[in-house]
C-alpha cells in the first residue's frame, strides 16, 4: 500500500478540478477570479504545459513575496471574511519522507508562510501552489471566500466521483497534501517496490510516451465516456504531475473560450493552470538560472597545484551555460556569496587554475556565472581553506579509536607538504554524517568546547550525531585546513588499555541497551502519534535488531523497521506506533544480565558490529571484564562481546578492536661495550634520472628518484638500544627530531622521549602509549624517505657521468625549467643538460644531481612552411661552430659549393587541420629528428553503445538506462532496466562517494558530467607507421598504405633513413577496462634525408 507517515483511507485518490458544468467558478469572463488579460493559449502545449524548472523550484518566492503577491491581489477583503492574506494557522510538525522533507509545526502561521514552507519542503514551485490555489478554488482573488474553499483549498483528497476526504481537510493539510502529491507523482527516489510507496506512479500517463488522455469525465447513459480522448506525448514530470492531479487535457473549445465556458464536452483545470501561471508569472516555457546546489573548488592552495572549479548545479530554461573567472583574493572568503570580495584581482578564466609565486599569501576563490536567455546569476564560491603557500593536504586525517560513549576518539595529523611547522586540532560533533575528507566547513556541525587536542573522550551529548575532527596545519606562509570523514557515536561496548603483552585490557559494557546510568532513549525533536518521540521510536527498533536512523524524522526506514519489530514480538504489523507498540518498546529494553566474552581477530574491526566477525573467534574463558593480553596475542586484535539479555530478548555487540598487540618485553637499557663509529654516509638508492632524446626537437623527462636522507642527517646506531627488539635508542631520538619533536639525541630513553614518542603515535595514528614497537619503528623508518621533491633543469659544459651529492662546477640553471619535462631550445646546443633535485621531509633535505644527457647537438635549421627548396639543403651547408669567429650561422639554405640532393616534393606538415583532441604527430620530417605523438583525448568506442531510450529522470530528462550503464561502467553492477529504484539510487550514491561529489542519490548536471567523463579512455598505447602516401587529416578507418614501424611504440621516434620519402603518422589505441578503439593521426609530410 502507497503509505506517507501515517495510514489514509486511499492508496490513489485522483485529483480534478471542479468542471464549469458543476459550478461557475473560474469561468464566467470578466468574473473576479479571472484576470483582465487571458493568455496567449495558441501557445498551449497539452505535452508541456509547464516547464520542470519552474514547476519544481522550490526557492521561487519568499515569504515576504508571497505576501505582497497576495496583498496586491485582495488589496481589502468583504467585511466578515478572512481573505488568503490574512488567513493564519497553527500548523503541526510533519515528518519528512522521498516526497518532502521535515515540515516543522509553528503557532498561527500566515497562509503566505505555509504557502513558502511547503513549497521548500516539497520541492514544489510557491508560484505553482498559489496557481493551483486559485484554479481550484479561486482563493487568491476571492475577497469573500466560504470556509469551505478553505478547507479544500487545493482539491487534494476530491475525487471527481466523490465528496473530499475529510482527512484533508483545512487549508494546511490541502496545501501540504497536494504539495506531496505533486511530487510523488514524479516517482522520487526512496519510492517504488520494497517500499512504503509501492505505486508506481511513473507508469501512469508516463514521460517520453503517449497517452490518450479524456477531454472529460462526461459519461453517456450506458456509463462510457462520452468525449473521447486526445493523444498526447507527455514531454516531461510537471505536466505529467498535472495530469494525474487533473486527468483530462482541454478540447479546442475550452482552449478558444479562454477562461470562458466551452462546450459540454470540456474541462478547464489544466487549461485554467495555464491561463493562470501565463497571466501571472509570465511564460510557463522559460526561466532564469536557478540555484540548486552551490559552486565550489576542489584542490589544494600549492604553487604549481591544480585547482578545480565545480558548477554546483542549476535549472533554468534554457538551460544555463556555466562560466568561471579565477580570483586572488588578501582575505579569506568564508562562503558562498553574490556580492564581489573585497582586495581581489583577476586571474585567469577556465574551470581550472594553477596558483603561481605572485599568489602566494592569497586565497583563491572563482566567479560562477549562470547565465542563459532569460538572465543569469553570477557567485562567488568559498575561497580554498587556507592561503596559497600554506601547507597542503597529501593525505587526509583519519579518525581512529572507538567512537562510543566513554571512549577515547583520536585523529592523527595526516601528511602535508610546505613544512607545516604547527598542527592544531578541533573536535566537531554534527547532526548529518561527513562522507569524506572536506576543505570547507561541513553543514551541521558545531565545535566542542575545549576539544583541541588529538584525542576526545566522547561524552554522551554526541550519541545519535557523529565525530569529525579539523586539522589545521601551519608554516610561514599561513594555516590550511581539513575535516575528517565522520564516524557516528554509539553506546557500543569498548575496550581500553594497551595493546601488549603483560598489560591489562579493560572492557566496558557500554549503554546500549538502557543501562541505568544513562537516559534509555532520547526524548527530543519531533513526535509521532501520541507524542511518543521520534528518536525514542527509532532507537527501540535499532536495538530489536532493525538498524535505524536515529534522525527524528518517521519516514519509510523508520515505518518499515516498525513493522519488522511488530512482526518479530507478535504484534499488528502495521508500521504504526500505537499505545501497544510503544509500551512494548519501552518495557522491553533494559537487561536483565550481561555477558562478556573475549575474542582475538586477524583483523581489525573499525565498527562496532552487532553479527560475529568471521575475523575473530572466542578466547577459551575469557568472560570476566578485565583481560592480560599474551604471547597468543601478538600480532592480532583483541575484541569484547558483549551479550545482552531481558527474557526472551537477546541482543550481542562486538567492540571495536584494539591496536595489533605487541610483545611488550621491555629490556633496562644498557650502553653498548664497544661504541662503533658513526656509519658512512647514505649511498643514493634509486638516484634522479633523464630518459628521452636531448635534441632541440627531443622531449626530456627527468624522474627524481627515491633516495634516503642526506648524509649530513645520518641516523645514528650507536649506543643504548630499546626493547627486545634492540632498536637503537639515538636513532628513535633522531627520527622524533625528523618528524618535527624535538628530542635531545642522548641515547637515554628517559621521560622526555617518552613523551615525544606518545606524540609521535598520536600523529600517526598509533597507540599512544609511549612504547616503541614494530609499528612505530616501521613509521618511524618511513621518515628516512623524503616526502616531497623539487626539480630544477641545468646546462653543464661538461658531462656528469653519474649522479651525485655534490654539486657540479659550472652548471647553470636554466629559467623556468622547473617541472618533470623539458624540451631543448637553441641555448642548449653543445651543452649537457642535468636535473637537480631537492628532497626535504619535515625539517630534513638534501640535494642531488642527476647524470647528464648526451651531449645536446648544435641545432639544425628546420624547414619552413614555405615550401621551397631551401628545406632541403645538403648535409655540407651545414657549417661546424667555430668557438673563434662570431660570424653568425649560415642559415637553412646551402652554400654555392652545396653539392644538391635530389628530394620529393615538399608535402604540408603542421598546416594540416586536425580535429579537436584527436592525437597528433609533430616535429621535422626529417632523418634523425625526433617525432612527437599526442594521444588527445577522444570518447569511447561506440561499442559499448550507451543507451538513451526509455525512461528519462530528473527536471534535466537524464535517460535512466544512460545512468544505469555508467554506474556499471564505474564498478557498481546495475541493472540498466530504465526504473530508477532502490538499487539505481544506492548505487548513484556509491558513485557519488567514489568521487567525492555530494552523496544524495540524485543525478544532477554535476553528477551527470562526472558520469560522461567515463567515456574517456584511462590509458593510450602508440604505434609509429610508415605510409605511402599523406593522411590529411586525423581518421577512426586504418589508413591504406600504411605499415607498422619496427618497435617504434613509444610516444617518441627518431626518423631513419629507411623513411625516406614516407610519410609518419602514429595510430593511438585507447584503453578503458575491457573497451579499445584505434586512431590514426594526420601524418608528417614526407621525410627528406
Amino acid at each position: 500500500m502507497d503509505l506517507k507517515s501515517g495510514p489514509f483511507r486511499r492508496a490513489q485518490i485522483a485529483l480534478v478540478s471542479v468542471l464549469a458544468l458543476v459550478m461557475g467558478l473560474f469561468v464566467a469572463v470578466g468574473s473576479a477570479s479571472a484576470p483582465a488579460t487571458a493568455a496567449d493559449m495558441s501557445q498551449f502545449r497539452a505535452g508541456n504545459i509547464i516547464a520542470d524548472a519552474l514547476f519544481f523550484d522550490g526557492n521561487a518566492m519568499s515569504v515576504a513575496e508571497v505576501q505582497a503577491f497576495l496583498n496586491a491581489k485582495v488589496p481589502s477583503c468583504a467585511g466578515g471574511y478572512v481573505c488568503l492574506k490574512n488567513y493564519t494557522e497553527t500548523t503541526r510538525t510533519i515528518a519528512g519522507n522521498p516526497m518532502c522533507s521535515t515540515y516543522q509545526g509553528a503557532a498561527n502561521e500566515s497562509a503566505a508562510t505555509i504557502i513558502y514552507k511547503v513549497g521548500k519542503a516539497c520541492g514544489i514551485s510557491q508560484r505553482t501552489i498559489l496557481v493551483m490555489l486559485q484554479k481550484e478554488q479561486g482563493l487568491v482573488t476571492s475577497t469573500a471566500p466560504s470556509s469551505g474553499r478553505f478547507r479544500s483549498a487545493m482539491g487534494a483528497g476530491c475525487p471527481d466521483t466523490a465528496a473530499c476526504d475529510s482527512e484533508y481537510y483545512g487549508f494546511f493539510n490541502q496545501v501540504h497534501y497536494g504539495s506531496y502529491q505533486l511530487k510523488r507523482y514524479t516517482q522520487p527516489a526512496g519510492t517504488g517496490a520494497g517500499t512504503a510507496w509501492d505505486t508506481r506512479f511513473d507508469l501512469w500517463k508516463p514521460v517520453g510516451q503517449v497517452s490518450n488522455l479524456l477531454y472529460s469525465p462526461v459519461r453517456d447513459g450506458a456509463g462510457n465516456y462520452a468525449c473521447g480522448t486526445k493523444p498526447v506525448l507527455i514531454e516531461n514530470q510537471a505536466t505529467h504531475a498535472l495530469y494525474i492531479y487533473t486527468p483530462y487535457t482541454p478540447n479546442q473549445a475550452a482552449l478558444n473560450a479562454g477562461y470562458g465556458l466551452g462546450d459540454g464536452c470540456s474541462a478547464y483545470g489544466n487549461r485554467n493552470f495555464y491561463n493562470y501561471y501565463s497571466d501571472w508569472f509570465g511564460s510557463t516555457q522559460t526561466a532564469a538560472p536557478i540555484l540548486k546546489a552551490n559552486p565550489g573548488i576542489t584542490g589544494q592552495p600549492g604553487v604549481g597545484s591544480t585547482l578545480t572549479a565545480s558548477p554546483g548545479e542549476w535549472v533554468g530554461s534554457p538551460t544555463p551555460t556555466i562560466t568561471y573567472q579565477w580570483q586572488a583574493c588578501a582575505a579569506n572568503v568564508p562562503a558562498t556569496t553574490s556580492t564581489q570580495p573585497a582586495n581581489c584581482t583577476v586571474r585567469t578564466a577556465g574551470v581550472t587554475y594553477v596558483p603561481t609565486a605572485s599568489d602566494v599569501g592569497k586565497f583563491v576563490t572563482v566567479k560562477v556565472v549562470a547565465a542563459n536567455t532569460r538572465g543569469s546569476v553570477t557567485l562567488w564560491t568559498p575561497s580554498t581553506a587556507g592561503p596559497v603557500g600554506s601547507p597542503t593536504l597529501t593525505t587526509a586525517p583519519v579518525l581512529s579509536g572507538a567512537a562510543a560513549v566513554g571512549a577515547a576518539a583520536t585523529v592523527n595529523a595526516g601528511t602535508w607538504g610546505g613544512t607545516p611547522t604547527r598542527y592544531d586540532y578541533q573536535w566537531f560533533v554534527c547532526t548529518a554524517d561527513v562522507p569524506g575528507p572536506t576543505s570547507f566547513a561541513p553543514a551541521g556541525c558545531s565545535a566542542i568546547s575545549g576539544a583541541t587536542s588529538a584525542t576526545l573522550s566522547v561524552t554522551s551529548a554526541a550519541w545519535g550525531k557523529a565525530l569529525s575532527a579539523r586539522v589545521s596545519a601551519t608554516n610561514a606562509s599561513g594555516t590550511n585546513a581539513v575535516w575528517t570523514a565522520s564516524r557516528a557515536v554509539t553506546l557500543d561496548p569498548y575496550v581500553t588499555g594497551a595493546a601488549r603483552t603483560g598489560a591489562a585490557l579493560t572492557g566496558v559494557i557500554g549503554q546500549w541497551l538502557g543501562a541505568t546510568s544513562f537516559p534509555p532513549v532520547p526524548t527530543d525533536g519531533p513526535t509521532y502519534g501520541s507524542g511518543y518521540p521520534v528518536k525514542a521510536i527509532q532507537t527501540y527498533t535499532s536495538r530489536a535488531g532493525f538498524p535505524t536512523d536515529v534522525d527524528g524524522i518517521f519516514g519509510p526506514q523508520t515505518q518499515g523497521n516498525v513493522a519488522l519489530y511488530q512482526a518479530k514480538y507478535g504484534l499488528a504489523a502495521d508500521g504504526v506506533v500505537g499505545p501497544g507498540t510503544w509500551a512494548h518498546m519501552v518495557s522491553s529494553n533494559t537487561p536483565s544480565t550481561y555477558v562478556l566474552q573475549w575474542q582475538r581477530c586477524s583483523a581489525p574491526l573499525v565498527a562496532p558490529a552487532n553479527v560475529q566477525p568471521t575475523t575473530c573467534a572466542d578466547i577459551a574463558g575469557q568472560t570476566a571484564a578485565a583481560y592480560t593480553a599474551t604471547a597468543a596475542d601478538v600480532g592480532t586484535y583483541v575484541s569484547l562481546r558483549v551479550t545482552a539479555t531481558r527474557g526472551a530478548i537477546v541482543e550481542r555487540r562486538w567492540s571495536v578492536t584494539t591496536a595489533v598487540v605487541v610483545d611488550s618485553t621491555i629490556p633496562t637499557p644498557t650502553p653498548t661495550p664497544t661504541p662503533t663509529p658513526s656509519p658512512t654516509p647514505t649511498a643514493i638508492v634509486n638516484p634522479p634520472t633523464i630518459t628521452g632524446v636531448a635534441t632541440t626537437v627531443g622531449l626530456l623527462t627527468a624522474a627524481t628518484g627515491q633516495w634516503l636522507g642526506a648524509p649530513t642527517a645520518a641516523i645514528p646506531t650507536d649506543g643504548p638500544t630499546y626493547s627486545a627488539n634492540a632498536y637503537s635508542v639515538k636513532a628513535i631520538q633522531t627520527y622524533l627530531t625528523r618528524a618535527g619533536i624535538a628530542t635531545t639525541v642522548d641515547g637515554a630513553y628517559g621521560p622526555g622521549t617518552a613523551a615525544s614518542v606518545k606524540t609521535f603515535q598520536t600523529r600517526n595514528g598509533l597507540t599512544s602509549d609511549g612504547i616503541v614497537g614494530p609499528a612505530t619503528w616501521n613509521k618511524m623508518q618511513a621518515l628516512k624517505l623524503y616526502t616531497t621533491y623539487q626539480t630544477q633543469w641545468i646546462r653543464c659544459p661538461a658531462a656528469i657521468p653519474t649522479a651525485t651529492v655534490t654539486g657540479p662546477v659550472n652548471c647553470t640553471d636554466i629559467t623556468a625549467a622547473t617541472t618533470t619535462t623539458y624540451r631543448p631550445v637553441a641555448a642548449d646546443s653543445s651543452a649537457y643538460l642535468a636535473i637537480r633535485v631537492f628532497g626535504e621531509s619535515g625539517t630534513q633535505s638534501a640535494t642531488r644531481w642527476s647524470a647528464s644527457t648526451a651531449l645536446v647537438p648544435a641545432a639544425t635549421p628546420t624547414p619552413t612552411s614555405t615550401p621551397t627548396p631551401s628545406a632541403t639543403a645538403s648535409p655540407s651547408a651545414t657549417p661546424t661552430p667555430t668557438p673563434t669567429t662570431s660570424t653568425p650561422t649560415p642559415s637553412a639554405t646551402a652554400s654555392p659549393s652545396a653539392t644538391p640532393t635530389p628530394t620529393p616534393t615538399p608535402t604540408p606538415t603542421s598546416t594540416v587541420p586536425t580535429p579537436a583532441k584527436s592525437p597528433t604527430a609533430s616535429g621535422t620530417a626529417k632523418v634523425g629528428q625526433s617525432l612527437l605523438a599526442t594521444s588527445g583525448e577522444w570518447l569511447g568506442a561506440p561499442t559499448p553503445a550507451i543507451p538513451a531510450d526509455g525512461p528519462t529522470y530528473g527536471a534535466n530528462r537524464y535517460p535512466v538506462k544512460s545512468i544505469q550503464t555508467y554506474l556499471t561502467r564505474a564498478g557498481f553492477a546495475t541493472t540498466a532496466d530504465g526504473a530508477y529504484g532502490a538499487q539505481t539510487t544506492a548505487n548513484v550514491r556509491a558513485f557519488q562517494s567514489k568521487y567525492g561529489l555530494l552523496s544524495d542519490g540524485q543525478v544532477g548536471p554535476v553528477s551527470w558530467s562526472k558520469m560522461l567523463s567515463l567515456k574517456l579512455y584511462t590509458s593510450y598505447s602508440y604505434q609509429w607507421v610508415s605510409c605511402s602516401t599523406a593522411i590529411a587529416v586525423a581518421t577512426v578507418t586504418a589508413p591504406t598504405g600504411c605499415s607498422d614501424i619496427a618497435a617504434a611504440t613509444s610516444s617518441t621516434y627518431v626518423l631513419k633513413a629507411a623513411e625516406v620519402g614516407k610519410n609518419i603518422a602514429v595510430k593511438v589505441t585507447g584503453v578503458k577496462g575491457a573497451t579499445t578503439e584505434s586512431r590514426w593521426s594526420a601524418s608528417t609530410g614526407a621525410v627528406i634525408p
